[in-house]
């Protein structure tokens, strides 16, 4: 299967229109309970063209023109910022190019806004307390250097985030509101903070609350060459690329989907394609402007970090032990990492919700790695990196 995340992965479609309504909320007011009114809420996701989305964690889907399951899709009402429990809207399959669901429920006629939230696990939605949760880094089970000093520790290595869609009327410019009886062909009213008397409701502006990384390794014409033991072994031949470990990333996430605290972690995102690039990727012109035959694609939350460290994991399959130039060895069967540093350019952050982020590292020796993963204190060079901010993609697509 050809990669999908980001196959222009944030090239990639579209949530979409919120409708949304509330729940039960006369257990969140103290006080009189609000009016109660009917309202008809939906959701909705439009694909353009050849666009797609991939589920939260699945990076290898196919950028066929449809989309992948969204799920735990959930509307929270709000008043005054309060909220006011959440509405379960269900899934999102990928059997048409345009889906929408909805159904009748009962809000307060007090509510102002709605918040959002799409493959955000259930139980963190359901757990919600005092209008706020928190959504830690998930563990990685592909993370599986034991020699490593953050396997299994403290400071071990986590999985990237879902990928998480996101809304808050409170900065989209409010909400749409109609009478009628049927949502699917409602003459619309933009830009509304109150349901006054009217029965449908749709929130727009959903969107990725994620960025994406689409990275390719490549090698020198000197690590082309390279070989070990009786020089018969080329390096280049016989070292698989497992994945990359990217540090920076918040250490957890609150509702505004920003960082919930200063702690940070390190994420590890594996390859869907281990065979190095020939030449160095790009944005296909032709094609939506998506990368396609990345060697990694992964899901990054957004932060606003001047520079942040990449390491390229490999292991070490030559049946020889690796002497590096630093002076550390890599055994047959560890594990060798090759790191660069990235900062933003042209005024755009590294990740960003919605934008695509493209590396091109290139392997300048094979020699030049280390045997664990690097920190700031003590990076090494071993990767040449051209970080190309070229159509950094947004995603901020109106549900119909």
């Amino acid at each position: 299967m050809r990669n999908l995340f980001v196959k222009g992965f944030m090239a990639a479609a579209a949530v979409a229109a919120l409708a949304s309504c509330s729940n039960d909320e006369g257990a969140n007011v103290p006080a009189q309970p609000a009016e109660m009114q009917e309202v008809q809420l939906g959701v909705s996701v439009a694909v353009p063209g050849s666009k797609a989305a991939t589920s939260a964690g699945d990076v290898n889907q196919v950028n066929d023109g449809t989309f992948a399951d969204i799920t735990d899709i959930y509307v929270i009402p709000t008043v005054g910022g309060a909220f006011q429990g959440a509405i379960s809207l269900g899934t999102l399959t990928d059997e048409a190019s345009v889906k929408y669901t909805y159904k009748t429920e009962e809000v307060a006629a007090n509510v102002d806004g709605f918040r959002v939230y799409a493959n955000v696990p259930k139980a963190t939605i359901e757990g919600i307390a005092n209008s706020s949760f928190t959504y830690t880094a998930p563990a990685s089970t592909d993370f599986k250097d034991s020699n490593s000093d953050y396997y299994a520790s403290g400071e071990g290595v986590k999985a990237t985030y879902p990928l998480f869609y996101y809304a808050n009327t409170d900065d989209n410019g409010g909400f749409s509101t109609a009478t009628g009886s049927d949502w699917t062909t409602a003459s619309w009213s933009n830009n509304q903070t109150s349901i006054g008397a009217n029965n449908l409701i749709k929130i727009g502006g959903v969107s990725y609350a994620v960025g994406v990384l689409a990275a390719g390794v490549l090698e020198s014409a000197t690590a082309d060459d390279e070989t070990v033991g009786d020089a018969s072994t080329n390096i280049g031949d016989n070292m698989t690329l497992v994945g990359v470990v990217v540090q920076g990333q918040p250490a957890a996430v609150n509702q505004n989907m920003e960082a919930a605290n200063a702690s940070e972690v390190m994420v590890f995102a594996a390859a869907t394609n281990k065979t190095l690039q020939g030449s160095a990727l790009d944005w296909d012109a032709t094609n939506d402007n998506v990368v396609t035959g990345a060697n990694i694609y992964g899901v990054m939350m957004p932060e606003d970090a001047q520079q942040i460290m990449l390491s390229f994991q490999f292991q070490n399959n030559t049946g020889e032990t690796l002497e590096m130039t630093n002076g550390e060895t890599v055994a047959n069967g560890a594990h060798a990492y090759y790191t660069a540093t990235v900062s933003p350019r042209n005024g755009l952050k590294i990740f960003d919700a919605g934008y695509t982020t493209l590396l091109n590292g290139t392997i300048k020796s094979w020699f030049s790695g280390t045997s664990d993963i690097p920190t700031p204190k003590d990076l090494t060079v071993g990767v040449d990196f051209d970080v190309d901010w070229k159509q950094g993609i947004k995603y901020d697509v109106d549900l119909q």
